[in-house]
């Protein structure tokens, strides 16, 4: 259900209501000033306050904080059955900024679980499948570091093999100044072509893991609908 409207409004409410126009920061501070009186409040003032106040945090970029005011927004919408804030699932929503939060603090383990938790629950989430790919590509295995760090070692031989080459071999060895081009110009390609092969493979992994675990999720669905039905 969504949040009701009751005819009366308390003065603590209607003052952080008429914050809507204000800054994100000017609605943080409010909160946080009268969170004990704001906790006193009825039930529904108090969980649409709770989470303007999320919203706010999420919007700030104050993710260290909004991560534990979105357990107690997920435990609000399932102790009060709300599902539904200014039009939107604040459920799935809150789902989807924790894990958001959890990969801007780069804790990208949490992000993958939350993640996968909204598209276990939505798995037409384009949102989620996107985060889940972006976090996905982030965690790079150990395969990929290795070859990362093989084209930085081959980028920098290219650059030093340049610096002997200017420095000495086109004075002191003229005789060996194409083999050096050619070794530098070599180690160079090389070392671009590791690079963006191993960055093309984590991309390919992260594409293919997420549109693999999406199927799964929306088969599933799928057999939970033929069960009921029948």
């Amino acid at each position: 259900m969504s949040l009701s409207k009751p005819a009366y409004r308390s003065k603590l409410y209607r003052d952080f209501k008429s914050l809507e126009g204000a800054s994100v920061h000017s609605r943080i501070r409010f909160f946080e000033s009268h969170e004990k009186a704001i906790r006193q409040l009825e039930d529904m003032e108090f969980a649409e306050l709770l989470f303007a106040y999320a919203e706010a945090l999420f919007q700030a970029g104050a993710f260290a904080k909004y991560k534990v005011v979105a357990d107690e927004v997920i435990a609000c919408c399932m102790e009060r059955h709300v599902t539904e804030f200014r039009g939107e699932d604040i459920f799935l929503n809150s789902i989807f900024r924790k894990a958001v939060a959890c990969y801007h603090l780069q804790e990208y383990d949490q992000a993958v679980h939350l993640f996968k938790e909204l598209l276990r629950m939505d798995p037409s989430n384009s949102a989620g499948r996107l985060g889940l790919r972006r976090t996905l590509y982030r965690m790079k295995p150990e395969k990929v570091l290795t070859a990362r760090a093989v084209s930085v070692l081959l980028l920098l031989a290219a650059a030093f093999i340049t610096a002997v080459e200017l420095l000495f071999v086109r004075y002191f060895f003229s005789s060996w100044v194409k083999t050096v081009e050619w070794t530098r110009i070599g180690l160079f390609l090389l070392g671009v072509l590791v690079l963006l092969g191993s960055d093309l493979y984590q991309r390919r992994r992260a594409f293919r893991e997420v549109a693999r675990f999406s199927k799964e999720m929306e088969m599933r669905k799928q057999s939970r609908k033929k069960i009921e039905v029948s």
